[in-house]
């Protein structure tokens, strides 16, 4: 068996850039963690029959400087949310910066969102996640961010069910952006 002693790593000062990690390598993780909920009544729609307009989610925002312009960043979100009524539907799509990423295509009148869910009850307190690679081909500051929309035009809530009573079965979890830098 090998041992290493203290008297062996005398002398270590330097580490390998991170831009000369081989390919997969993990350079850096940032993450926003939310853990106080958030309510909002979104409008721009019909009222009853028309999606409302996309609104950025209140703390759920991360941003990440690239070593390298050739690194790729892992896009993870995990989202806990829920509406006033039911029926409902309600979207979450992602964002670099202005740009709309990772929503699928343009398919007739439907909603081009990241995730989504359908509830019919004010019950439910949904968990919306994503896993992501994107190329943002930049060592400039770059930030992700999450936007929700709802069918109904309701006020939606993040981190807590609408009809949350402070008993013990109810919960409050936190809801997370987690982007990690991946060597190309």
């Amino acid at each position: 068996m090998a041992v290493i002693t203290s008297n062996a790593l005398t002398g270590i000062t330097t580490r390998m850039a991170d831009a000369a990690m081989s390919a997969g390598s993990i350079l850096q993780i940032v993450q926003t963690v939310k853990s106080d909920t958030t309510s909002q009544a979104l409008s721009g729609g019909d009222g009853s029959n028309g999606q409302s307009t996309w609104t950025d989610i209140s703390g759920m925002t991360a941003s990440i400087t690239p070593s390298a312009s050739t690194s790729k960043v892992l896009v993870q979100y995990n989202a806990w949310v829920s509406t006033d009524s039911g029926p409902d539907n309600l979207f979450i799509r992602l964002l670099r910066g202005s740009t709309v990423i990772n929503v699928g295509d343009t398919n007739g009148n439907r909603t081009e969102a990241t995730s989504g869910h359908w509830q019919n009850t004010a019950y439910n307190l949904v968990q919306h996640t994503t896993n992501f690679i994107d190329s943002p081909s930049t060592t400039s500051a770059t930030t992700y961010k999450l936007q929700w929309a709802d069918w109904y035009n309701n006020t939606v809530w993040m981190n807590r069910a609408y009809n949350s009573n402070d008993y013990s079965y109810h919960y409050t979890p936190n809801s997370t952006i987690t982007l990690w830098e991946v060597g190309a």
